[in-house]
């Protein structure tokens, strides 16, 4: 991996302070101008987010020059301030890890990039109508030791995918273990859980992990989507209820 250039020191506050807490200490700013994006850039901030360490900002910036050497960035450190580095050639995972590894004191292994990297494929996937190979790559990554973090992430998405290929029974078995081991703001796991349930026609058990949620995390609760998806289930219930009768 190869540095361009430095360029002047910006003018980019310090993170504010705490006693004993994470503090921003750099910056990665990736170009995602015409050129940069075909050679991959976006790809590239969405593993350096999905790193997930909270040392390190990534946004997106305009065109560093040097195009036909992108993806380009800039590496800014912030405390304690030192000149920008213009990355080049971050076309690839394992050339943000040497990026990150080489010019910052972030910890960072091969190991974590991997699970990130498979969860982003699994996304991809999804994204792309593929939900069986979504799994495959969400469960690969749920194999690794250093996924463990983030493992409500994984079950969370495996269970969208499993009910997206019409597994509605495994996808309810990874939202449950996916409730199980989220942080009570992590309300998707449970929106998931109540999509499966529906699907195998539990309406009742559904709206009432939903109102759960709500309980838990407030400011789901209270939102559009906790409200909309009530409704819809306790009219489900209340159709069962009269088909019953």
């Amino acid at each position: 991996m190869r540095v361009l250039a430095s360029t002047k020191t910006p003018n980019h506050p310090p993170s504010s302070s705490g006693s004993g807490a994470a503090q921003e200490t750099f910056h990665l700013k990736v170009c995602t101008n015409t050129t940069c994006r075909r050679q991959g850039s976006l790809q590239i901030v969405q593993m350096a987010r999905e790193l997930q360490n909270v040392g390190l900002r990534v946004t997106e910036s305009g065109c560093l020059g040097k195009c036909g050497a992108g993806p380009n960035a800039v590496l800014m450190q912030v405390a304690p301030r030192a000149p920008p580095r213009v990355l080049s050639h971050l076309a690839s995972p394992a050339r943000l890890l040497d990026a990150l590894q080489g010019f910052t004191t972030l910890p960072m292994d091969r190991a974590s990039l991997r699970a990130v990297e498979l969860r982003c494929a699994g996304n991809a996937a999804a994204r792309a109508g593929q939900p069986g190979r979504a799994v495959r790559l969400y469960s690969q990554a749920l194999d690794l030791p250093a996924s463990r973090a983030t493992a409500h992430l994984l079950l969370s998405n495996r269970a969208g995918a499993r009910l997206a290929a019409g597994d509605a029974a495994g996808a309810a078995e990874d939202a449950r273990a996916a409730v199980a081991c989220a942080p009570s703001d992590f309300t998707t796991a449970s929106v998931r859980l109540a999509e499966a349930l529906r699907a195998l026609g539990q309406a009742r058990e559904a709206a009432a992990v939903v109102a759960a949620a709500g309980v838990a995390w407030p400011a789901f609760g209270e939102g559009e989507e906790c409200r909309a998806l009530l409704a819809q289930l306790e009219a489900e219930v209340g159709r069962e209820l009269a088909r019953a009768a």
